[in-house]
């Protein structure tokens, strides 16, 4: 139970409604504050034409929540694969068959899992943001694979901010949900000079959020297992009990 602590949601508009709940249900005292939002690229058509050339034996491969709701407005016929069940969440709700998720939710992981039971005699598709690290195109072209990217969407600030819920956070919180990169350089924007946010116990989401954070300079930082709500509930559970 988390007995009143105060803590701060801030992904994306449309994907707190259950972990708030999840939250309040177990005694926290939580706001949402999304700090970022998305902004889908180029003429559908485009994309669409783009997408069928991995249809039917070749894979989409999708790395975000984000993508995944930029494929299932695009559609597509390929097999589908996923890093992280938070971004096959969204592929399941539209109804859309996955081929496959990896158990562990990095790139590396991806990777090697793929390989490992696909063999690199395949096409690829990367469905992806504009700021997505390199990390897993590299890692698939160096064992074989043949990739092709293609960038379906932005991520930039949100330039108005719910007051209300930016008033709580200027309280100081006792933990914070993150889920970007850029969301840890927003949060560090928004309280320069009006208190230490790299003090506040930090919940990230993926490899790439916890490394920039430490670049930052944020002191408790504490990744969750995977991206599911029930990882991120329990990694603030942990994260309050050790700084009591």
């Amino acid at each position: 139970m988390f007995n009143s602590a105060r803590i701060l949601n801030t992904r994306m508009a449309g994907r707190n409604g259950r972990l708030t709940q999840l939250i309040r249900e177990q005694g926290g005292d939580v706001v949402e504050l999304p700090l970022l939002e998305a902004v889908h690229h180029g003429d559908p058509l485009e994309g669409m034409s783009w997408l069928e050339q991995f249809s039917p034996d070749g894979w989409i491969v999708v790395t975000s929540p984000t993508g995944a709701e930029a494929l299932v407005r695009a559609g597509s016929a390929a097999k589908i694969a996923c890093i992280g069940e938070a971004t096959a969440s969204v592929i399941r709700a539209a109804g859309l068959a996955i081929d496959f998720v990896p158990e562990q939710e990095d790139s590396s992981g991806f990777a090697r899992e793929f390989i490992a039971r696909y063999g690199a005699a395949v096409r690829v598709g990367l469905y992806r943001g504009s700021t997505a690290s390199n990390v897993l195109p590299k890692l698939l072209r160096n064992a074989g694979v043949t990739v092709s990217e293609r960038v379906a969407y932005t991520i930039r600030p949100l330039e108005v901010l719910n007051q209300r819920a930016l008033e709580y956070f200027m309280e100081k919180p006792g933990a914070v949900v993150v889920s970007s990169p850029l969301g840890c350089e927003r949060l560090l924007a928004l309280t320069s000079g009006v208190f230490s946010i790299t003090d506040v116990p930090l919940v990230t989401i993926g490899p790439t959020t916890t490394s920039r954070a430490g670049e930052l300079g944020f002191r408790r930082i504490l990744q969750a297992k995977r991206s599911s709500d029930p990882e991120i509930i329990e990694a603030l559970r942990e994260i309050l009990r050790n700084t009591r």
